[in-house]
């Protein structure tokens, strides 16, 4: 049977084209002989090519992983499809329509949506279609009944990750993503976190199974097996990204990768920590594998809006000791933020610049908050009226809260603000300063996007 799957990736910071839950999909029907096409969409073009294809060839199933971002969009796919096809079978998997089941209530060109890990489910449903056959009653699986939602059981979360095939990488162009990306090549080993953030979607999906086993590694030799492969079969890859939210969670994982990976791959990787679980052994370790980068998530400068807020009990003084260590072995640093956080204010903000400039991250990277619904602060979020809606495929760059002492354009302004603050002395972002400051970046952004149209440069001031 035909099957299509979608890769959406309008948004920026997704726009590789390679994401890892329909990866593992198209493995999955790769191994049971269904024939499978993956469809990258990074621009309308893209989108105007994928429809063209489904006019001509009549795929039987087509499936869109969707995250909360680029849902809207995503509607407007979905009914020219329905519009080209009444018979083919539409299905939409991912956080999204996972944590939020109204999605296919507000989606009337969807067959069903999927719920959790997906690969056991596409496979059961591409069976009931070859025999024609209804697939309401599938696991995982939810669809309409009488204008509502019939929500079939979750099956149990898949334990053994080593029974599942590599991700699939020949459904699409994957020379071209790892050419797009500059030589990078990107793998995920494990799956879930063992932490509770309420901004995440990690502990949703958790409570949804039940919260046990959720944190799973595929074995160390695996996943050496699996970068091998990839490695030999594409060119130009000159360096890799792990994406396991916490490479050294597992230590007995991490002791067996690390020294595999130093002996086999020789490399550099990227990867990410978490501070208070990295010492500088790990660090070490990391280093004499040949990790390049490691990247570690502050959040934000105020301890109490941290650990109250985003429920995650770090303090200053652990994200400072982790880059301190990270820095002490020799390798470079990511820093994560966030800015218009629930509860925090433009003086609140500065602490976050203020820490990020005595932590001195080689990358200060900046996101503005996105209220997820199904998450416990997206939810919250909601209830209290917070949300505008998501910004059409401009995930974290665009805010889409307005909180009673951090309005939107704020947000955005520090959003924008926040490589230019970085650069002025720490006094200027004391109070009552912050606010002259955001006033001088805003002066400095509208001149930049002036001199742009006048094919003039401008650049920040010098630390």
């Amino acid at each position: 049977m035909l099957v299509y799957l979608v890769n959406p990736v309008f948004a920026s910071g997704q726009n590789d084209g390679f994401l890892y839950g329909t990866s593992y999909i198209a493995a999955c029907l790769l191994r049971a002989q269904h024939d499978v096409k993956t469809f990258v969409l990074r621009n309308q073009q893209d989108v105007e090519n994928f429809l063209s294809s489904v006019s001509r060839n009549a795929p039987r199933l087509v499936g869109f992983s969707v995250t909360t971002n680029q849902s809207e969009k995503i509607t407007r796919i979905l009914e020219r499809i329905r519009e080209q096809s009444k018979a083919v079978c539409i299905i939409a998997g991912g956080i999204h329509p996972t944590l939020f089941v109204p999605y296919l209530l507000r989606n009337p060109s969807l067959s069903a949506i999927v719920r959790g890990e997906g690969e056991g489910a596409i496979i059961d449903i591409a069976e009931k279609m070859e025999k024609n056959a209804e697939i309401g009653d599938i696991q995982n699986v939810c669809v309409r009944v009488n204008g509502g939602v019939k929500q079939n059981t979750i099956r149990p979360l898949i334990d053994d990750l080593d029974s599942l095939p590599f991700p699939d990488k020949s459904t699409l162009d994957y020379q071209a993503v790892v050419d797009y990306c500059g030589g990078a090549a990107r793998f995920i080993f494990s799956r879930g976190c063992p932490f509770k953030c309420s901004y995440c979607s990690n502990h949703a999906i958790a409570a949804l199974y039940g919260g046990s086993n959720y944190l799973r590694f595929r074995s160390p030799a695996l996943a050496i097996e699996e970068i091998d492969r990839t490695c030999s079969a594409y060119r130009n890859i000159n360096h890799l990204i792990l994406d396991d939210d916490i490479i050294n969670i597992n230590k007995k994982w991490f002791l067996e990768f690390t020294s595999q990976y130093a002996r086999h791959i020789r490399k550099p990787f990227i990867c990410n920590t978490r501070a208070g679980t990295a010492t500088a052994e790990t660090f070490h370790l990391l280093k004499q594998a040949g990790c390049a980068r490691v990247n570690i998530a502050i959040e934000t400068g105020n301890e109490q809006l941290r650990r109250t807020v985003l429920v995650k009990p770090i303090s200053n003084v652990q994200i400072e000791s982790t880059f301190a260590m990270a820095h002490a072995a020799g390798l470079s640093t990511m820093a994560f933020n966030m800015v218009g956080i629930p509860g925090e204010t433009t003086d609140l903000f500065m602490e976050t610049v203020r820490l990020n400039k005595k932590v001195k991250p080689q990358v200060p990277q900046l996101s503005i908050f996105s209220p997820y619904p199904g998450t416990v602060l997206g939810d919250e979020c909601i209830k209290k009226n917070y949300v505008l809606g998501p910004k059409d495929g401009a995930d974290r760059e665009n805010a889409w809260i307005d909180l009673p002492e951090f309005p939107a354009k704020q947000i955005e302004l520090c959003f924008h603000a926040f490589h230019f603050l970085l650069r002025l002395p720490s006094w200027m972002l004391l109070p009552p300063m912050p606010r002259i400051s955001l006033w001088i970046a805003r002066m400095w952004r509208y001149g930049k996007m002036l001199a742009g149209k006048a094919g003039l440069a401008i650049t920040a001031p010098q630390k």
